[in-house]
């Protein structure tokens, strides 16, 4: 049977407790506010960041994980054993309850 992973960044806004419990990767990626950069949901979590933000002026810029980065993460994720039937049932029913 093949083994699925789902991988995301962090501007998916998936919670902590979706990303558990349907076992997504969540990818953080590097925020700047002013002089300053953060690692989204390893420096604050989005209550955290609104206050950041408060903070500044200026609109917060953001920048993609490098390619070596990613590498890392997809060959980390790739050694978990991940079963499709059940990743593929998560899904549908996450799918057919958000519709109800």
């Amino acid at each position: 049977m093949r083994k699925i992973q789902i991988m995301t960044d962090s501007a998916s806004d998936i919670s902590y407790a979706d990303e558990q419990k349907y076992g997504i990767s969540v990818i953080p990626f590097p925020i700047t506010l002013g002089d300053k950069t953060y690692i989204s949901r390893v420096d604050f979590d989005s209550q955290q960041f609104f206050d950041l933000m408060a903070q500044y002026d200026e609109i917060p810029k953001t920048s993609q994980i490098t390619l070596f980065q990613f590498q890392e993460i997809y060959l980390q994720r790739a050694k978990v054993k991940f079963d499709e039937s059940s990743a593929d049932y998560t899904l549908q029913q996450r799918y057919t309850d958000h519709c109800q």
